[in-house]
C-alpha cells in the first residue's frame, strides 16, 4: 500500500486535503492525523470493518477498546446511551480538549470498536485539524495513537511515517503536537467518577469539578480504557526508573560494562553525568515541556541505538501523574 502524505500549511489548500482525506474515511480507509494530545490513526468508528485494520496495522491487541473522536455535541448524543451528570460537567469544564470520558454505548457501535463492553469512550479533541477531519468525515473516528503497538506514541508526522508508512492510506502532517501525552480517561458510569488513565487533564483539575477515585485494573479483567493493561510506548532498550540520587552510579557501572547509555532528566541530575551519555530532557520545573517531548525523546533514543535508559523519577503530582504513568508502562518487562 503507498501511503500518500499531506502537509497543512495554513491557507486555501488546507481544506482541499482535509476533504481529500475525508473521502478516504468514508471509503473505509485509514488517515492518521494531529490531534493536540498525539497523532492518531483514523477510521470511521462505525464500520467494524475499518475498525479491524485499525488493530490489524497497528497490531493491537484485540481486548484493547478505541476511543471514538467527535466534533459537535451531536455526535455524542448518536453514542452515548445517556450522559450522567458528572460526566456533563467534565464536558462543559474540558471540552474541546485531552479529556476522554466514558458511557453507557448505544447498541449500533461496533463490538469491535468497545471490545465488547457496554460502554464507549469519547472525546472532542481540541485540534483545528482534527475537528475538521472528523466533520468533513460525517461521523465519528476511532482513533488510537498512529504507532505500533506498544511503541512510543507519535507527537509528529515523521514518528507516524516510521511505523506506518505502507500499513496505512494517508498521513496528515500539521507538525508537532502541543500536549504530547494522550488524553485522561474518566469513566463516568460509576456512582463516583473513575480516573482509567491519566493524561493531559490532571487529577487536581478534575477534582474541582467532581468527586473522582481511581482505577485499578484487576488480574484478568478486560480494560475499560486504552493504556491500561499492556506495555505501551516503549522504547527498543530496557528503560529504569530511578531517583536523581541513583542515576550517575547507575551510568557509571552501564559505562563500566561498555554498554551505551541513555538518560532522560531533569538539567540538574545531566549535569553530574559523563559526557559520553546520550542525555535528552533537560526540564527545569516545567512538567509540561516534559510531557511534550516525552514520546520523541524515547524515540531519539532508538535512533541513536543505546543498550539501555535510565530516567529520572518525578513526583506524582499535576501532569507528573501522567508522565510517570508512561514512563512505568514503558519500563515494563517485556
Amino acid at each position: 500500500m503507498k501511503t500518500r502524505f499531506w502537509r497543512i500549511q495554513g491557507n486555501e489548500k488546507d481544506e482541499q486535503i482535509l476533504r481529500e482525506a475525508a473521502n478516504v474515511i468514508k471509503r473505509g480507509g485509514l488517515i492518521a492525523f494531529p490531534t493536540e494530545t498525539v497523532y492518531g490513526l483514523g477510521a470511521n468508528g462505525l464500520d467494524r470493518n475499518a475498525a479491524n485494520k485499525i488493530f490489524t496495522a497497528k497490531g493491537r491487541p484485540a481486548d484493547n477498546p478505541l476511543i471514538l473522536h467527535i466534533s459537535d455535541g451531536q455526535m455524542l448524543k448518536e453514542l452515548a446511551e445517556q450522559v450522567p451528570c458528572a460526566a456533563q460537567k467534565l464536558i462543559d469544564a474540558f471540552w474541546p480538549g485531552p479529556l476522554t470520558i466514558v458511557c453507557k454505548k448505544k447498541p449500533h457501535i461496533p463490538d469491535n470498536v468497545t471490545c465488547g463492553l457496554s460502554t464507549v469512550a469519547v472525546r472532542m479533541p481540541s485540534s483545528p485539524v482534527a475537528l475538521s477531519l472528523i466533520s468533513l468525515s460525517g461521523t465519528p473516528l476511532a482513533a488510537p495513537s498512529a504507532n505500533i503497538s506498544g511503541r512510543p506514541s507519535p507527537t509528529d508526522a515523521q514518528a507516524v511515517y516510521d511505523d506506518m508508512a505502507g500499513k496505512i492510506d494517508g498521513i496528515i502532517d500539521a507538525g508537532k503536537t502541543l500536549v504530547g501525552l494522550e488524553s485522561t480517561v474518566v469513566d463516568c458510569t460509576a456512582r463516583v467518577p473513575v480516573i482509567l488513565r491519566p493524561g493531559g487533564v490532571t487529577c487536581e483539575q478534575i477534582k474541582k469539578i467532581v468527586d473522582v477515585q481511581e482505577a485499578v485494573l484487576q488480574d484478568g479483567s478486560a480494560p475499560k480504557a486504552p493504556g491500561m493493561k499492556y506495555r505501551h510506548y516503549a522504547p527498543k532498550a530496557p528503560l529504569h526508573i530511578l531517583g536523581r540520587e541513583d542515576i550517575q552510579k547507575a551510568v557509571e557501572e552501564a559505562l563500566g560494562k561498555n554498554v551505551k547509555v541513555g538518560v532522560l532528566a531533569s538539567r540538574q541530575a545531566l549535569e553530574q553525568l559523563p559526557q559520553n551519555v546520550v542525555a535528552l530532557g533537560r526540564w527545569e520545573d516545567d512538567l509540561a515541556m516534559l510531557a511534550a517531548s516525552l514520546y520523541s525523546d524515547l524515540r531519539q533514543f532508538d535512533k541513536q541505538n543505546v543498550d539501555m535508559i535510565f530516567a529520572e523519577r518525578i513526583a506524582q503530582e499535576g501532569l507528573g501523574q501522567a508522565i510517570m504513568n508512561r514512563l512505568e508502562k514503558a519500563a515494563e518487562a517485556k
